[in-house]
């Protein structure tokens, strides 16, 4: 054991605060020298950092100058706290920063390795069980000590034994703050090496506490190169998988029926977010709900049921849908045609009945010529029973299958997206209502702008997308931006010259960003739907339809259906020897001006013809 007074140091021509050691009283585990008779005075040679000091991470340089200031003007003010004596050597476990410092100063022959300090050294019991504490007790209390670093410590003295009420109450934190950074500390260690060299946000930090250590490294390789990720993309792509109280699935299923079969359910310790891990559970038992909905359609007649769990407001496309009699059914009608059954955003069950599918056509063409043989009036009939007519069973079927329509939607983005930057007042009003609705109403309100501002983006898969020209038309549009504020290599730097530019080319860059967030029309009744018609949009004039995008993917009456307003009846009349082969040639050099034999008014039907929906 260490004798409390010292002998006195050898003079050396650096600075030196040679004196005997004091023994003072002690005041907890920090104190002045002058009123602690347990503190004694060590020279900085006998000193060594403790791996069980919490402070790993660094302070600033011009903190550490200011250290450095002070222990040259005033010495050591406050005592350090070291574990008993190992190899002659006390390990410091509270006054690492103090102590980094005093040896930069030996370094710098500022002052000589015997500069005393004043030490409490702990005795083997109080090591055992307060070390760690001690570390943590003076870094929390002062200020600068690096987040990681606490989390770090919290976590390992509950490791240790300590429980999580004990260590709130010895810190003054609640137990909900300890808990939290017991979480944080469970983070990757990758996300927060990162975190300690500032390359990623405390806030975005906190968010890789809801995924699980695989799913964490999954989407920080994703991400941290990436600034484009805004902070819900991050959220949604660790908790990819899971539902949201908000989810149609469960406002149908309920958190009680879900967690009875074993779900499990996970809360945000940052914000009130609630998680269903299970999405497959919730998915089986919202089908077994909306089956029973299914078993009754059946035995009152319908031919056959679909559940489709995600509504996509275009279920029936691909079906020939039965329109007569008012949503009246007659066992005939029934007899061939289904239901779907899906969601809407509040839970409830949707049903859409009277879909024909492709394999039953024939037999509702049969029923239509026989109700016309037949001669019926179009009032007469019961709608349970056998005497139908015509008009009771009239159809409308949708003109291109389900794959074909999605590709179309991509060029029609692309050429919505050129209408609206010609048309800056109407892609501003569809911004700011985006962002007036997503602040004062909810998510469940839809907006024609995607408000957390991202490049929507689609792509056929047919076709070459890159004839399309309002793909070139946007790039250029693009370098005609002012954007050399992002040139500034810092954001402050990039904010400051962003807020130089004119309110005209602000404008103009909201309306280009506008318009890139601009969502593909679900269907003809959707907000997006509704914007589009306010711009007058020229497809033809970036794209024409061809062989592969579109023309072999629609059968030969369609094929016939674009020439037919402007050829003669000969030629009609010659399409019945036609192979649909052959169709789609000619039709491919007229609608992209490959005939020079056609007439003025041929040529202008064709060079305008656009696919129903443009």
């Amino acid at each position: 054991k260490r004798n409390p007074i010292m002998a006195q140091q050898t003079h050396n021509p650096t600075r030196s605060n040679d004196t005997q050691a004091t023994s003072v009283s002690p005041l907890a585990h920090e104190s002045s020298p002058k009123n602690d008779s347990s503190i004694v005075m060590m020279p900085v040679c006998e000193l060594t950092m403790s791996n069980v000091n919490v402070r790993k991470s660094k302070a600033s340089k011009a903190d550490d100058e200011s250290l450095q200031a002070s222990i040259l003007a005033h010495g050591i003010i406050q005592n350090l706290v070291a574990l008993p004596c190992d190899n002659g050597l006390y390990p410091i476990v509270s006054g690492g920063r103090r102590l980094t410092q005093l040896n930069a100063l030996v370094e710098a022959e500022r002052i000589d390795s015997g500069f005393l300090v004043p030490v409490k050294v702990l005795s083997e019991s109080e090591a055992k069980f307060y070390a760690t504490e001690i570390s943590l007790t003076e870094n929390v209390t002062r200020a600068a000590m690096h987040p990681v670093d606490e989390f770090e410590a919290y976590s390992k003295m509950i490791k240790d034994g300590a429980t999580v009420e004990a260590v709130a109450q010895r810190f003054g934190k609640t137990q909900l703050y300890v808990r939290q950074r017991m979480k944080l500390a469970a983070i990757e260690s990758v996300i927060l090496d990162a975190f300690r060299e500032g390359d990623v946000s405390f806030e975005r930090v906190m968010l890789f506490t809801i995924a699980s250590p695989e799913r964490q490294i999954e989407v920080w390789e994703q991400v941290k190169n990436n600034s484009w990720y805004n902070d819900n993309q991050v959220r949604n792509m660790l908790k990819e998988t899971a539902l949201e109280p908000s989810s149609a699935l469960v406002k149908l299923v309920g958190q009680e029926a879900y967690e009875k079969e074993g779900g499990i359910v996970t809360t945000d310790l940052f914000s009130d977010k609630v998680y269903f891990e299970d999405r497959s559970l919730m998915e089986s038992l919202a089908t077994a709900k909306i089956q029973l909905e299914a078993d009754k359609l059946t035995a009152n007649g319908w031919m056959w049921t679909n559940i489709i769990l995600t509504r996509s407001y275009d279920e029936s496309r691909g079906y020939l849908e039965l329109t007569a009699n008012k949503g009246q059914y007659k066992k005939t009608e029934k007899a061939l045609a289904g239901c779907i059954l899906t969601l809407d955003y509040k839970g409830e069950i949707i049903v859409i009945k009277g879909l024909v599918a492709k394999s039953e056509r024939k037999a509702l063409k049969s029923l239509q010529a026989e109700a016309t043989k037949k001669g019926a009036d179009k009032n007469k009939g019961s709608a349970e029973g056998d005497s139908s007519e015509g008009s009771d069973v009239e159809a409308l079927e949708s003109s291109y299958s389900a794959a074909l329509t999605d590709d179309l939607k991509a060029h029609q983005l692309v050429l919505s997206k050129v209408a609206l930057i010609d048309n800056p007042a109407i892609a501003l009003d569809a911004l700011y209502y985006s962002l007036c609705v997503e602040m004062f109403v909810s998510r469940h309100h839809g907006t024609p702008i995607a408000v957390d501002i991202s490049d929507t983006h689609l792509e056929p898969t047919k076709g070459e997308f890159e004839r399309n020209q309002a793909l070139n038309e946007i790039e250029k549009r693009k370098k005609g931006l002012n954007l050399s504020w992002l040139e500034e290599d810092t954001p402050i730097k990039r904010y400051e010259a962003f807020c130089q530019l004119s309110r005209e080319e602000k404008d103009v860059l909201l309306a280009f960003v506008s318009a890139m967030s601009f969502k593909a029309p679900f269907n003809q009744k959707d907000l997006a739907s509704k914007v589009r018609s306010k711009i007058s949009i020229d497809g033809a004039k970036y794209w024409r339809p061809d062989t592969d995008s579109f023309l072999k993917r629609i059968d030969k009456n369609a094929l016939i259906e674009i020439a037919r307003p402007v050829m003669s009846d000969a030629w009609l009349k010659s399409t019945e020897k036609f192979t649909k082969g052959d169709l789609v040639k000619q039709l491919d050099d007229w609608l992209n001006g490959r005939d020079d034999s056609l007439t003025d008014k041929q040529k202008a039907h064709f060079k305008q013809w656009m696919p129903m929906g443009f």
